[in-house]
């Protein structure tokens, strides 16, 4: 089970801790899914607020903003 952290302020969600999609960065399917998901968000979503979580040689893992390629993508995909 996993818990969300949300505020409301005014006419907007804000999620502070994030929202997590474990989701492909190079399967079409996951782009597919995230359009969905965000035009029936009961909020609006923004492509240049994503990052993606990296796990590097040694275990240790990442946030890190995507690269030009993934950008370009989710700014096609969600907006």
């Amino acid at each position: 089970m996993r818990q969300f952290l949300f505020m409301v302020m005014g006419d907007r969600a804000m999620f502070p801790m994030g929202i997590v999609f474990p989701l492909s960065p190079t399967e079409l399917a996951s782009f597919d899914f995230l359009r969905r998901f965000s035009t029936d968000a009961p909020f609006e979503m923004s492509a240049k607020h994503f990052q993606i979580g990296v796990i590097g040689k040694s275990g240790s893992f990442a946030w890190r903003k995507p690269d030009a390629e993934i950008a370009e993508r989710l700014e096609e995909f969600v907006g």
